[in-house]
């Protein structure tokens, strides 16, 4: 089958200027041109696929950044939760056992107390 059947002009042919002769090319002439046309198919078809390779290349590596970039964040958020937790523990002994957290803070003042007296005292 010709290209010209593909198309719908199966009896493709012209006239030949002004000699009024019909000229229908040959069956090789068909077949070089349907070869031709579809070396330039295969060839447009091939540098679709390589754009679009490409573009799921470009797209892949986005996806990847993306990815890396929502790990980090989940590993930030991760590690905020457990500072989180960690400080709510420390607030919640605080609040159970706050006549320790009194005593602990007088014992840092009058720490605080002496060392500025040793320290006043030793000053010429």
């Amino acid at each position: 089958m010709s290209i010209f059947n593909l198309l719908g002009c199966s009896n493709f042919g012209f006239w030949l200027g002004n000699s009024a002769k019909f000229y229908q090319p040959s069956q090789v002439v068909l077949e070089t041109l349907i070869h031709q046309t579809g070396r330039n198919e295969e060839q447009s078809n091939e540098e679709h696929l390589q754009k679009v390779d490409k573009e799921m290349e470009n797209l892949n590596l986005t996806v990847r950044v993306v990815t890396s970039k929502v790990d980090s964040c989940d590993l930030t958020l991760k590690v905020l939760c457990n500072r989180q937790e960690k400080m709510e523990n420390i607030m919640s002994d605080m609040n159970q056992n706050y006549e320790t957290l009194v005593a602990m803070m007088a014992q840092i003042s009058g720490d605080r107390n002496e060392a500025n007296k040793q320290a006043g005292s030793s000053a010429p």
